[in-house]
Parts: C-alpha cells; structure tokens; sequence
C-alpha cells in the first residue's frame, strides 16, 4: 500500500480511497491509506476526507483523518478545521479542583463532546467524562458550559469557536462530583 503513493501516475492513488472507506478493511490498512490521501493535496482528495469524516464510528480514524486534513494544508482545509480554546475545571477525588486550558484543532462540525474526545485521546489522558448514545437521548454526556446546562454532544463548538469565546467546562452541579466532568 505504502508503495502506491510514490508513483508519479495519478491512477497509482486511485486504490486508496477504497481502502480508506472499507469498513471491512483491517485496521492498519484504513489508517495507512488515509495518511497518504492526506499526502497529495488535491480538492478530490480533500471532499474525500470531510466525507469520510462524516461517516466514520471510530475515534481513532477520526483522529487520523484530521490529521491528514492538517497535513494537507491550504485555505480550503484552515476553513474545514477550527481551533478550539476550553477551560475545564479540574476534580479529583479528593475534591481539590483546578481551571485547565487547552488549545487544539478540531473539525469545524465538531461538538463540545468531539472536542473532550480529542482533548482526552491527543493532550490529557486522565480527563474524565461520561459519554453513550452521542445521539440527544440518553443524557449521560450532560455537564455545564459557562454555568448552563448542556449536552456535550448537542452542542456545536463552531459559532463559540468563531466568536472567539473560550467556553469554561463544569461538572453538573446538581450532584456530587466523582472526577472532573463525572457525577454520581
């Protein structure tokens, strides 16, 4: 696989898009091909990755196809992605709280939950947070921005985003605080 971008023939990526969409595919292979789509821009190469973006379940392909969107570079792919600014407030278990600030790009259909996934996945593995249906239903990704209530997974980031507001994260405050955004 590896081997068909380094062919100056255009045909030679023309595989490429069929791995990285298959669902079937092994793993390795999906993650492979979308790195090196992200090697050659091109406007078809681009809409491939914000569609394939759209429809992909697994958070770690996700974190690949944003990657290989920066990678890109380019006007069109700056206005695909958007840099985010959270305030999160900190808890552990012993109750000491602490405001962290974290900086990353996201895409610019991201919600508030997509961006605690990349936060977590990319810059700080113990974060905490509870997340399920990603769909509105369940609830358990319920927490506060700026003081109200909201579900992270409703809520869009990209006007906040453009506003230039840095959104302050909070666990509900209605319960007791397990760990950071986690109540019991």
């Amino acid at each position: 696989l590896s081997a068909l971008p380094q062919h100056a023939r255009p045909r030679a990526m023309e595989p490429l898009p069929g791995y990285a969409g298959n669902d079937d595919a092994p793993r390795e292979l999906r993650e492979k091909a979308i790195f090196w789509i992200g090697q050659r821009r091109s406007a078809e190469n681009t809409q491939f990755l914000r569609t394939l973006y759209g429809r992909l379940q697994d958070e770690e392909l996700k974190e690949k196809v944003i990657f290989s969107m920066s990678q890109m570079g380019g006007e069109e792919n700056r206005q695909w992605l958007m840099d985010v600014a959270l305030k999160i407030w900190r808890v552990n278990e012993h109750g000491d709280r602490e405001l962290k600030h974290y900086e990353f790009e996201a895409p610019a259909e991201a919600t508030l939950l997509d961006c605690l996934d990349i936060v977590k996945d990319r810059m700080d593995g113990t974060l905490a947070y509870r997340k399920s249906c990603r769909m509105m239903i369940c609830g358990s990704c319920g927490m506060r921005m700026d003081g109200a209530a909201v579900l992270a997974c409703k809520t869009r980031m990209y006007d906040i985003v453009q506003a230039g507001h840095v959104p302050v994260i909070s666990a509900m405050g209605n319960l007791p605080i397990v760990k950071d955004l986690v109540v019991d």
